[in-house]
């Protein structure tokens, strides 16, 4: 069965991202991780996940504009 087209689109917009960006940001955005646990899970600082994540937040934010969404 085809993915209901509002899910297809958000999966679609969340390729512009890199795998790293688009694994730390569906951790806490979609399953709902905090920022502390991701880095400690992979073994880096806070602020990089931190900045990870709002780099991801501007590509998809840039990526939304562009589709008029």
């Amino acid at each position: 069965q085809a993915l209901p087209k509002t899910l297809a689109v958000a999966l679609d917009i969340l390729d512009v991202l890199t795998p790293t960006q688009k694994n730390r940001y569906l951790q806490v955005k979609m399953y709902g991780k905090t920022i502390r646990e991701v880095a400690e899970e992979e073994g880096c600082y806070i602020n990089t996940i931190e900045k990870s994540i709002m780099q991801a937040e501007k590509k998809i934010a840039k990526e939304r504009e562009k589709r008029g969404y």
